[in-house]
């Protein structure tokens, strides 16, 4: 029966992305990417604070939290990507910060819970460019993507990171109590010591869902995954 109600929520998710698309450049696999170059003088910006914490805090501060959130059932049972961005990475007054400037992807319809996007060398050359015009030297990446979660009770969102310091070893979660939620999961990376050879760096986890399905008047838990990644290409 769980197998039954996982496809039927893959089937809803397929046709749930009724979004205009804007224009972009094709890229390879089942993303749509556009890079994204503001006019007139660059904004920076500091880099946030992560604010998820221990999957296992999260999953105890619920059990034990009187917490009963107001829910209307819905059928709109929806757990999506709704965009993951490439931005660079510089050092100003010596303070490490991001740039305005970056590389835009979507998924497409037909695979949205999922990102690989390809951040092919002339994609990176765009943005060193960029930088430079700004006098500044680029010396890594700021990664950030919204997961947009719509159902019955959504619960949280975890997610393991991939940039310069973690390789996917730590489990954090987004803790939520709403009916309709956008999260963004962002970190910063710094480029590798070794720069022959591609990198991917990014995010990779799944949701934990309440869904309400009309017929019966039933809800039932689902764990969609999710992946969200970028791999820079050095030829």
């Amino acid at each position: 029966m769980k197998k039954i109600a996982s496809v039927f929520f893959a089937l809803i998710l397929c046709c749930s992305l009724g979004a205009p698309v804007f224009a972009a450049e094709a890229d390879t696999g089942s993303v749509e990417a556009e890079l994204v170059i503001p006019e007139g003088e660059a904004r920076y910006f500091e880099l946030p604070e992560c604010e998820g914490i221990a999957l296992e805090e999260i999953a105890a501060a619920e059990e034990d939290s009187d917490i009963q959130p107001q829910v209307i059932p819905s059928t709109a049972n929806i757990f999506e990507i709704e965009e993951f961005r490439v931005h660079p990475v510089v050092k100003i007054n010596g303070k490490t910060t991001y740039l305005e400037g970056h590389y835009w992807f979507r998924p497409a319809s037909f695979a949205p819970t999922t990102v690989r996007a390809e951040m092919t060398a002339a994609r990176q050359q765009e943005l060193i460019d960029y930088a430079a015009g700004q006098g500044h030297e680029v010396i890594g990446w700021y990664l950030s993507g919204t997961i947009h979660m719509e159902c019955y009770l959504p619960h949280w969102v975890n997610y393991k990171t991939f940039n310069h310091e973690s390789n996917g070893q730590t489990t954090k979660a987004l803790n939520i109590y709403k009916s309709t939620y956008r999260g963004t999961l962002s970190t910063y990376a710094l480029f590798p010591n070794d720069m022959t050879k591609d990198y991917t760096y990014g995010f990779e986890g799944n949701g934990y869902m309440t869904v309400y399905y009309s017929a019966g008047n039933t809800v039932r838990d689902l764990y969609p995954t999710y992946v969200m990644n970028a791999t820079f290409k050095q030829s």
